[in-house]
């Protein structure tokens, strides 16, 4: 009989490699590469395929990004089935039947591109729908789709307050209205404001109808190129209940966990999601709610500017969401409003520049050349209405005039981090529930590193321990970690510096991600607890290794070094603790990270951490469960059992013996190969396991779940 040992690629959980977490996530129907819902739904159609290689119908979608290459998708029963072959036969602006053609004249789709005001209502400009009958319907607001249904009804989207769906049928020669569908107001009405809800729609851009009768609504989300997405929905035409719904809601974004929720509920910038930690992961999520709303706070920053990285903070027994754009440029501060899921806009720092393009740019003083470069402007509600008036803008002046990184404090103080710490202190609520911050008492706090020309990037300050953490450096990226204690009292403040991997390309080399990097660890986000540092690398992480499901870097299913690693540090001993990565149970996939502040990490009544990370390539985020050694979690089920430490993979004719498992309670494994097809399985309970050998050579996973927890090896048969 032929033996021999085959190359095993060990990902278990030592000091620097792969943390036993359970990988779930949250915001995209798909957690694989290979089938995600994509960005920005703007074109929507239901058709039927004259190819046996189809099912029928297929939903064709068109959008014009989508970060994961794929703008175009079309969904048949909840499944994404192909790309980008289609082209420019979806148009959801033109509804044809036997003949009949209505289109939408003079389309406007408000907030779909920057357009804040309402739809205009008089003039050559005024939106409606001309038929091919010679035919009108002026009576919608904004109409943004249309189709058919088989009864010849036509259907018409509303991106106006109603947000919904108006069917029109022919009376003679003009249109009278049949009927709608959906709730009047859609996600914005009561009783709950923001709510989500099956026909509580909100940006309709695409309708259809099938050969049965059921409804299909494609809503992108208000406004669509920064807060929305793509979220199609399939109504039953027996009984109008849900039949299928696919998802792909944030691009370019990270999350935070709200306050005393122990993870149950994380903010996006402008969506809530519920999770349940009791499920699996891909059904462990849900949309909960949608918090900007267009038509009564139309100054909303977050309608002109994407607001990409948030924080969500408890001030005065009352939860507030923070968020800034992709490098810190400002800092905007939203209020929940009672009984609702919208957070009204309360306050905008601006950080990194002196002025946000188009955002109040008629109020703001004007910046020329003789502006001050460390002057900035901002904002703050003083009459709670949400609305910017001219006396409520203010300036103030940073310590330095490039901004690197940004901290909200658990009090609500912010702080700016760069060549020294500029720090705006909050000092509390006021009468309208809005956090006041006091712009005549800013003060600089002065870091040593800093003074000899190193840089602040990353900030987190914890004001009940009065400890610091700044990650900082000389060159684009943080090469270490200072964890300052005593941080207000210059007398007695020590610190301890832990070193993070790090290695650029030299000077005069400007790092751009796909392009340059790969060879690169450039650590790119900081999050922290009271006891663990959180590291998220840009580009490719320094120790655990994923198989390469794109050929990013050579042959596709070539071994690689994981996108979107994040390194974990203990901070009391600067020890690192290993590395959350991803596996084979979301296809080995992560794009680059692309925001200054990626990531946060939320610490459950159990000891359990939920690291929610930016997975800007295919539009979802990342939500890692890690029990520390020594932590309640244990005993729940979270804590993974793992290989050996020396494990070995032995080809034994058709077969392959992997020795060197931890015995314990039951394991299920699988091997799969690269595009995560089950090839064999087995299940184990002892230090050994055989699995059924594969046909032909290549690079394969071996995965292993027990106890809720997830792991895998990598193997290579020559």
């Amino acid at each position: 009989m032929l033996i021999s040992l085959l190359f095993c690629l060990w990902s278990g959980p030592d000091s620097a490699s792969r943390l036993p977490a359970q990988i779930h996530w949250l915001a995209n129907t798909s957690g694989r590469p290979e089938n995600h819902v994509q960005n920005f739904l703007e074109d929507m159609n239901v058709v039927y395929v004259n190819s046996h290689q189809y099912p029928r119908p297929l939903v064709l979608t068109k959008s014009f990004w989508d970060e994961g290459h794929t703008p175009n998708a079309a969904y048949h029963q909840g499944n994404r089935i192909d790309k980008n072959w289609w082209l420019d036969s979806t148009d959801s602006r033109t509804a044809r039947l036997r003949g009949d053609t209505c289109r939408i004249r003079n389309f406007y789709g408000r907030a779909f591109l920057y357009k804040l005001a309402p739809a205009p209502n008089q003039g050559d400009s005024v939106p409606y729908i001309a038929c091919s009958d010679s035919t009108f319907i002026r009576s919608v607001e904004d109409p943004t789709a249309v189709a058919f249904d088989r009864q010849g009804r036509l259907l018409v989207a509303d991106n106006g307050p109603d947000q919904d769906v108006k069917i029109f049928q022919r009376e003679g020669s003009r249109w009278t209205l049949f009927r709608t569908f959906g709730t009047k107001g859609g996600v914005f009405a009561g009783p709950v404001r923001g709510a989500y809800g099956e026909r509580r729609f909100w940006g309709i851009r695409g309708l259809g109808v099938d050969s049965a009768g059921n409804l299909y609504v494609g809503n992108t989300g208000i406004p669509m190129q920064t807060m929305g997405g793509t979220d199609i929905r399939v109504f039953s035409a027996q009984d109008s209940s849900l039949l299928w719904q696919v998802q792909g809601l944030s691009f370019v974004n990270s999350a935070d966990a709200q306050v005393g929720s122990d993870g149950s509920s994380i903010h996006l910038n402008a969506k809530r999601f519920a999770m349940d930690w009791s499920q699996p992961p891909g059904r462990s999520w849900k949309l909960a709610g949608v918090t900007l709303d267009p038509f009564r706070f139309p100054d909303d920053i977050r309608l002109q500017s994407p607001t990409e990285s948030v924080w969500m903070r408890r001030i005065g027994g009352k939860d507030f969401l923070f968020g800034s754009p992709m490098r810190a440029g400002y800092v905007a501060v939203f209020r929940f409003l009672p009984g609702e899921e919208i957070a009204a806009p309360c306050a905008v720092f601006f950080a990194g520049g002196r002025s946000v393009e188009h955002w109040m740019d008629t109020l703001l003083d004007p910046v020329d050349a003789t502006t001050p470069l460390i002057r900035r402007a901002a904002w703050q509600d003083d009459n709670g209405d949400g609305r910017v008036q001219r006396a409520e803008l203010a300036s103030f002046d940073v310590t330095y005039p490039y901004i690197k990184g940004i901290d909200v404090a658990d009090d609500g103080t912010i702080r700016f981090g760069g060549r020294g710490i500029t720090m705006i202190p909050c000092i509390g609520l006021d009468a309208n529930g809005c956090p006041r911050w006091d712009l005549k008492n800013i003060r600089k706090e002065r870091v040593p590193f800093t003074e000899g020309n190193g840089d602040a990037f990353r900030l987190r300050y914890f004001k009940d321990l009065d400890r610091m953490l700044i990650a900082g450096g000389t060159t684009q990226f943080p090469s270490f970690l200072q964890v300052y204690e005593h941080w207000s009292d210059s007398v007695i403040r020590t610190s301890r510096r832990i070193e993070i991997p790090f290695r650029d390309s030299g000077s005069g080399v400007v790092p751009r991600l796909d392009v340059n990097t790969y060879d690169m660890l450039l650590p790119a986000g900081l999050a922290a607890d009271t006891e663990f540092a959180y590291i998220a690398y840009g580009d490719r992480g320094p120790n655990t290794l994923c198989i390469d499901v794109e050929g990013t870097r050579g042959a596709k299913g070539s071994i690689m070094k994981c996108r979107g690693e994040i390194m974990v540090f203990e901070l009391a001993t600067g020890r690192r603790m290993g590395s959350l990565a991803p596996d084979s149970s979301v296809g080995w996939y992560a794009g680059a990270t692309d925001l200054n502040h990626p990531i946060n990490v939320a610490v459950r009544e159990n000891g359990e951490r939920i690291v929610l990370a930016e997975e800007d390539g295919k539009g979802k985020i990342f939500a890692y469960r890690w029990c520390p050694p020594g932590r309640p979690c244990e005993t729940l089920g979270t804590k993974a059992r793992h290989f050996g430490s020396r494990p070995q993979c032995i080809l034994e004719g058709s077969r392959i013996r992997i020795e060197g498992l931890e015995p314990g309670s039951p394991t299920n494994l699988r091997l799969r190969d690269p595009r995560g097809r089950i090839l064999s399985e087995a299940v184990s309970d002892g230090p050994t396991v055989t699995l059924s050998r594969p046909a032909g050579r290549g690079i394969f996973v071996v995965e292993w779940t027990s106890e809720g927890s997830a792991g895998n090896l990598v193997i290579a048969i020559p």
